[in-house]
């Protein structure tokens, strides 16, 4: 995300983004957290899939992008 906007590495992402943006980010991160105890979500790879399924989810929902 911070190469999609030009964002300095050193630079925290959240001082660049819309607090829309972050709210939306936060909520996907407690979707995830969730469906892992949900799920019974075990390893790396299933809770990342996870964390990239919830956050394409979200942003399709309020940006219809994916």
């Amino acid at each position: 995300m911070k190469r999609k906007l030009r964002i300095p590495d050193g630079r925290p992402l959240a001082y660049f983004l819309p607090t829309l943006t972050i709210k939306a980010k936060d909520f996907a991160s407690e979707l995830t957290s969730h469906n892992v105890t949900e799920k019974d979500l075990k390893g790396e790879n299933a809770i990342s899939k996870e964390h990239v399924d919830n956050n394409l989810a979200v942003r399709k929902c309020l940006f219809n992008v994916v």
